[in-house]
């Protein structure tokens, strides 16, 4: 087991002089844990971490311009020295780490010794792993395989990617001004896109069957500032309702959680919908 754990406020021994956040780079502790009980095993601390990821055979830490392997033991195996570090995501053998900016992104495919088996350029800044496949997302949408394989690719805008339950269809936040959801089949098939009347929307959680999506949808007055959609699995809206804020959602089975506030109340709930 690993955590992690950021420096940013000041230590026990010093005196807190403001609310600024402390300057970069920022110190990074990286525990490994007894899974038992969570005694300490080991800790390595590192500056500038962007991401930090774990399989069977070690723990891989995206740091400024290096990938980081470390043994499960904390020891350090190897360092790949290629960046800006961006992500890591490790598969049971395969390490995908991404370095570069928004629109001139590197994909590597990291062996568990270190070494570099492939590389793929792509206009990415968002990982998602699922077992064994890797779905990327920025200025496009990609699956890529642990072979080096790209499974398929859309010239796209795709963000804040999110696998429904039943892992047969994949949702972004898409469209230039980031203010519609997209549903693609794992196998690539672009089914539909969701489109509210707003000036930004994203995927919040999704079940076997529905997606809950959020839009900013505040005009003059009482409006509330977030409508939240239920979407089926055609793409079509089947009950909204208004909120203030929605902090966070999962789904398990065929119902979607969301905890909501409300600013202006102070009230906080946590709903249980049936999209």
């Amino acid at each position: 087991m690993v955590a992690t754990g950021l420096e940013f406020f000041p230590g026990p021994n010093e005196t807190v002089l403001d609310h600024q956040t402390p300057e970069s780079p920022l110190s990074t502790v990286v525990y490994g844990l007894a899974p038992a009980d969570g005694t300490v095993r080991w800790t390595r601390e590192f500056d500038s971490v962007q991401d930090v990821a774990v399989n069977s055979n070690g723990v891989y830490v995206a740091v400024a311009d290096q990938l980081v392997g470390l043994g499960l033991d904390g020891e350090r195996r190897f360092s790949y020295e290629q960046g800006p570090a961006t992500r890591v995501e490790a598969a049971a053998g395969r390490i995908f780490y991404l370095t570069g900016d928004y629109s001139a992104s590197t994909l590597y495919g990291v062996a568990p010794s270190g070494s570099v088996d492939w590389q793929h350029d792509l206009p990415v800044n968002e990982l998602l792993l699922v077992d064994d496949r890797l779905y990327a997302g920025g200025k496009a949408v990609a699956a890529i395989e642990t072979n080096r394989t790209i499974a398929w690719r859309d010239n796209a805008y795709g963000h804040w990617l999110l696998l429904d339950l039943d892992r047969d269809t994949l949702y972004t936040r898409s469209q230039e001004q980031s203010d519609a959801v997209t549903a693609y089949g794992v196998d690539g098939e672009k089914r539909w896109t969701f489109d509210p009347p707003a000036n930004n929307a994203w995927p919040e959680t999704a079940t076997n069957d529905a997606l809950i999506v959020s839009a900013i949808t505040a005009g003059e007055g009482d409006q509330p500032f977030l409508t939240v959609y239920a979407v089926n699995s055609e793409g079509e809206p089947t009950a909204s309702l208004g909120k203030e804020t929605v902090f966070d959602a999962t789904s398990r089975g065929d119902t979607a959680y969301l905890a909501d506030g409300d600013s202006a109340t102070g009230d906080s709930n946590f709903l249980a919908l049936d999209p």
